[in-house]
């Protein structure tokens, strides 16, 4: 019984992002302009609060989640979700996933 109990601890733990990357270096010029299509007020400093609030809270947990482990369409959700349980507030959900929304490209190019 007790290892049956160690083994869903495991599975619970590790189970939401079974892939960690390094951690994530800061945006390029091009990556928070592409972010102002959908965000028009978004700029560098605000972008970086994000990755900061993703620094901070995502390690935890996970270690840094791979952000192309999910589809870009799925983040927004899943942040909101995550964000929740880590107990953020909705500024820093929403500054978490404009910084997701503009580091999505660079985590899913080739590398």
């Amino acid at each position: 019984m007790r290892g049956l109990q160690l083994a869903m601890a495991v599975v619970a733990l590790s189970g939401c992002f079974p892939r960690a990357a390094p951690p994530p270096g800061e945006l390029s010029s091009a990556e928070v302009e592409a972010v102002k299509s959908r965000w028009p007020d978004a700029n560098a400093e605000s972008l970086e609060h994000g990755r900061h609030v993703f620094l901070d809270h995502c390690d935890h947990c996970h270690g840094f989640p791979d952000l192309s482990y999910l589809k870009a369409a799925e983040w927004p959700s899943t942040a909101e979700r995550m964000g929740k349980k880590s107990e953020l507030d909705a500024a820093e959900i929403e500054s978490l996933q404009r910084w997701i929304a503009a580091a999505y490209p660079k985590a899913a190019a080739p590398k």
